[in-house]
C-alpha cells in the first residue's frame, strides 16, 4: 500500500498516478490532494461510479478527452465487484488524467489493497503539529491564538480548516481582541463545567452562555444557584479590595455594589424557595439569568 508521503510527493511534484483509492477518516488531506490535481489538470468532474469513468476512457471520441481529475465518492458497487479481473482492467486502461476514489471505512481499504496495492493509500487523522503547520501556511493572516483555538477544538484537519475559514469572515480586529477560550467556546469546545469555567460566565452576564450552561447542567440547576451566590461574593470582595487578584476582576465593570447585593439577595431568596417548596429549579435559574439582563438588577422589593 502507498504511504501518505509517497502520494503527496507524486501529486505535488506533478507526477500523479492514473488511479488512487483514498480511504481513512482524514478528509482534509484528501481534499488537499484533489485540489493539487485540479490545479494541475484544470479540469474536474464528479462521477457517480468508477465504471462510468472507465467506460468513458474506453469509448471512442470525436474530440479527444482532456486530462481531468475524476472524483468518485463511496462507490460500493466498485468494492463489491473488486477482484483480479477488475484490477487488471484498471491497470490496462489508458486513463486520461487521474481517477480518485474516496472511502472512509478500513474495510474498504483491506479489500482494495489486496487487488490494487499500488494505487491505495489509507489516510487517518494527522497530529496537531501538522494541523497547526498546514493552518499557518493556509491562513497566514490569522493570529496565532486563533490557529491554536482551531487546533485544540477540531476533530481533524478538515474541521480545523473550516473553523479558520469561518474566522477569516470575521473582523480581524475583533479576532485579535477575542481570547482563545472564547473562540474555543464558539466552536463548541467546552472544558469541564466547574466553578473556574462557570463563574466568569456569570460575572460577564453573558446571556447566551448562561443559557448554554442551563442546558448542559440539566438536573444540576441547584449547583448553578450556589455558583451565582459564590460569584457575587467574589465580586463583592474584588470591589472592596483593589489589590485582590482574580480572573473575575475584568468583569467587575459590569456590576455596581448595588447590583451585586441585589443579585445575591434575589438568588438567596430563590434558594430558600427551592429548599422549602417544590419549585421548578430550571424555572428558578431562568428567572435569575433573566435578571442579569437588566441594566440595573432589581431588588427583592421591586420584584414582589
Amino acid at each position: 500500500m502507498l504511504t501518505i508521503q509517497e502520494v503527496g510527493t507524486e501529486i505535488m511534484k506533478g507526477t500523479p498516478r492514473s488511479f488512487y483509492v483514498m480511504t481513512g477518516s482524514e478528509y482534509g488531506i484528501k481534499r488537499m490532494y484533489i485540489q493539487y490535481l485540479k490545479d494541475r489538470y484544470k479540469n474536474y468532474k464528479e462521477a457517480d461510479s468508477v465504471e462510468s469513468v472507465l467506460s468513458t476512457m474506453t469509448t471512442k471520441h470525436f474530440v479527444p478527452l482532456q486530462p481531468t481529475v475524476y472524483v468518485v465518492r463511496y462507490d460500493e458497487d466498485f468494492i463489491a465487484t473488486m477482484n483480479e479481473k477488475t484490477a487488471s482492467r484498471i491497470k490496462s486502461i489508458n486513463i486520461i488524467g487521474t481517477i480518485v476514489c474516496l472511502y472512509e471505512s478500513s474495510k474498504h481499504c483491506s479489500k482494495v489493497e489486496k487487488y490494487l496495492e499500488d494505487f491505495t493509500v489509507h489516510i487517518e487523522n494527522i497530529n496537531s503539529v501538522f494541523i497547526r503547520k498546514y493552518l499557518k501556511r493556509d491562513f497566514p493572516d490569522l493570529p496565532d491564538h486563533c490557529i491554536d483555538a482551531a487546533v485544540e477544538s477540531c476533530v481533524d484537519w478538515y474541521e480545523a480548516e473550516l473553523m479558520c475559514r469561518c474566522m477569516m469572515l470575521d473582523d480581524m480586529n475583533h479576532l485579535r481582541q477575542t481570547n482563545k477560550k472564547d473562540l474555543k467556546f464558539s466552536f463548541g469546545k467546552v472544558p469541564e463545567l466547574d466553578d473556574k469555567f462557570i463563574k466568569p460566565i456569570i460575572a460577564s452576564r453573558d446571556f447566551s452562555r448562561l443559557l448554554y450552561l442551563l442546558d448542559k447542567k440539566e438536573g444540576e440547576e441547584d449547583s448553578l444557584v450556589y455558583s451565582i451566590l459564590s460569584t457575587m461574593l467574589d465580586l463583592e470582595k474584588l470591589s472592596s479590595n483593589k489589590y485582590t487578584e482574580s480572573e473575575l476582576r475584568q468583569y467587575l465593570k459590569n456590576w455596581t455594589l448595588k447590583d451585586i447585593y441585589n443579585m445575591f439577595m434575589q438568588t438567596y431568596q430563590k434558594l430558600k424557595l427551592l429548599r422549602s417548596t417544590s419549585s421548578d429549579s430550571k424555572n428558578v435559574m431562568m428567572y435569575l439569568i433573566t435578571l442579569m439582563q437588566f441594566s440595573e438588577i432589581p431588588s427583592l422589593e421591586e420584584t414582589k
